[in-house]
């Protein structure tokens, strides 16, 4: 009977543990601070595209170098979406969040839950052992 409540209560310690850890596991790891996304591609119109030329004559294609390094990085970078012919639109992917939290959930749910319980049988195999073993010695 005392082997059978223990095990009771040390599924009941696991599995308290276990969900701690899992609830705990997305700040631990950080994986709440993720931002996955994805792009669709999308082209110019031809306003856009008139516009963009207007403005990259007026800069002499970028060769004119502004006291500003930012307008000299916004300058390349409307050169490359005027030359490619378009440019991507990130959008937030949230199953993509999700999937990632739930799986750092679960892992940690099932890691701490089995620690619970092997952590304690390993110490009661090698309690075990090392009784046996200065029982042989002392024989």
């Amino acid at each position: 009977m005392p082997s059978l409540l223990y095990g009771r209560r040390q599924w009941k310690i696991a599995l308290s543990l276990a969900i701690v850890g899992a609830l705990a596991a997305p700040f631990a790891f950080r994986t709440y601070k993720a931002r996955p996304t994805y792009s669709i591609w999308v082209p110019l119109t031809a306003q856009e595209k008139e516009t963009l030329a207007t403005s990259l004559q007026n800069s002499n294609y970028c060769q004119r170098k502004t006291g500003n390094d930012l307008l000299n990085v916004i300058c390349q970078r409307d050169k490359e979406k005027f030359e490619l012919g378009g440019d991507y639109e990130y959008y937030p992917h949230w199953l993509k969040y999700l999937a990632v939290n739930f799986g750092a959930v679960v892992a940690t749910f099932v890691g701490v839950f089995g620690l619970a319980f092997l952590v304690p049988i390993s110490i009661h195999g090698l309690a075990f052992l090392a009784r046996r073993y200065w029982k042989w010695l002392r024989a």
